[in-house]
């Protein structure tokens, strides 16, 4: 896929700003440029992860009910499905760039909101104050998904699709450590004390947007694939409609079970842990996933993004059955053990559903991250089957989530022969 400069955007990206003279040649090359983006989503999967400790903070201080408390989480994931489509049209209209630091200028401002939002002691406007944080990750992962895909070869768009979300992974590992320095038990009867880190994260955010608008990064202008296998509506095109349904299931599987770590770890039959004990390998779980996405851009630079799927996805069926059963050691390693098969899913998933897209891959995006409602409905739906049947049995769900990636690892990436006719 060839990097160009897109002339025809409203916005001229070869402009520095104030009238100076161009100084951003250091930023056009396409390494750079994918460096600069990982440590875009390295503070976004920090910005992501300072949830988890929001949440139990706003509860304790609030008194809120786990149903309540439960908010915080679902503002943050129904944003995508309401703005990743205006996203995208916004995107397509005034480029990569300019979209990028229109999407970090919202995440610091809504890293700002936290003053007000400790100062009223108001558990709505902190609810307000994460629905803007989470517009402006949305917005920022609609354009940075395909901007990174695009920045090379399409056949490797997957490997480095891995390496902004292994960094990803990183700000995920990272965020609740720095929630945490600031936020201490003892002190958790005072709004104040977890605005700090957010204005630290919004400062750093705001930063980074005026780098953006300052310097000039290369534009990916996506000229159709002689492969291309859209030969009518974009929204037809059968891998991007079974990428949908797959991403739907991969994070409402990866979201379902690092929320139920603990509580699984605690149970006399698996492990009998403290909540102490088992909150550490929450990090070992987190940190399988991130390992697994720096090995993949490796393994996805050798074999092909649906063969390491495929692997991923069948490793993943065999590791969840002793979980299934529920005993000892194999259950609480085997659960552990999810963290690195989760690892490439989503960045193999997302390359492969926008495979053959061209023109069209600015707005698939948008469709694409609707999809991470998963992360929001199918946890609710295994928590209702474990007050039903039991938590491990709850992971049958866990089951039919991989049942689906394999089935788009080994037949739904492929377009049909006859292209998709709208």
């Amino acid at each position: 896929m060839a990097i160009a400069i897109d002339r025809n955007s409203k916005f001229d990206p070869k402009a520095p700003l104030g009238g100076r003279p161009d100084l951003s040649r250091k930023l056009t090359d396409a390494p750079l440029a994918l460096l600069l983006y990982a440590l875009l989503f390295l503070m976004s999967g920090v910005v992501a992860s300072l949830n988890d400790i929001l949440n139990p903070f706003l509860k304790q201080l609030f008194e809120l009910s786990y149903r309540e408390a439960a908010l915080v989480h679902f503002c943050f994931y129904v944003s995508p499905v309401l703005l990743a489509m205006p996203a995208a049209v916004f995107t397509e209209r005034i480029g990569y760039r300019w979209a990028t630091a229109f999407a970090l200028g919202v995440v610091a401002l809504g890293g700002a909101l936290m003053g007000p939002a400790a100062a009223l002691s108001s558990f709505g406007f902190f609810l307000v104050t994460v629905l803007v944080i989470s517009s402006g990750n949305a917005l920022f992962g609609v354009g940075a998904n395909p901007y990174v895909s695009g920045l090379g070869p399409e056949g490797t768009a997957s490997s480095r699709l891995n390496l902004t979300h292994g960094a990803y992974a990183v700000g995920t590992t990272l965020g609740p450590m720095l929630g945490s320095w600031f936020v201490r038990e003892d002190s958790l009867d005072q709004a104040t004390t977890i605005r700090t880190p957010y204005f630290l994260i919004g400062g750093l955010f705001l930063l980074m947007a005026l780098l953006l608008l300052r310097y000039r990064l290369p534009e990916p202008r996506e000229a159709e694939s002689p492969t291309a296998a859209v030969t009518g509506c974009w929204w037809a095109h059968r891998p991007l409609l079974w990428g949908f349904v797959t991403i739907f299931f991969y994070v409402g599987a990866e979201v379902a079970t690092s929320s139920l770590i603990v509580k699984y770890l605690e149970q006399p039959a698996v492990a009998g842990l403290s909540t102490r004990q088992a909150g550490f390998f929450v990090s070992v779980y987190w940190g399988g996933l991130m390992l697994g996405r720096f090995v993949g851009v490796w393994s996805m630079q050798r074999f092909r993004s649906e063969q390491v799927l495929g692997v991923h996805a069948l490793m993943g069926l065999i590791s969840v059955i002793p979980v299934i059963v529920g005993r000892g050691a194999p259950a609480m390693w085997g659960l552990l053990s999810l963290g690195l098969w989760h690892s490439i899913m989503f960045p193999a998933i997302f390359g492969l559903a926008l495979r053959g897209l061209g023109r069209h891959t600015r707005r698939a995006s948008g469709f694409l991250i609707m999809a991470v409602v998963g992360g929001a409905l199918l946890p609710v739906v295994q928590g209702a089957v474990a007050d039903l049947a039991g938590l491990p049995s709850s992971f049958y769900l866990t089951v039919l989530c991989y049942l689906v990636v394999v089935s788009f690892a080994f037949w739904g990436h492929r377009p049909p022969a006859h292209g998709a006719k709208g």
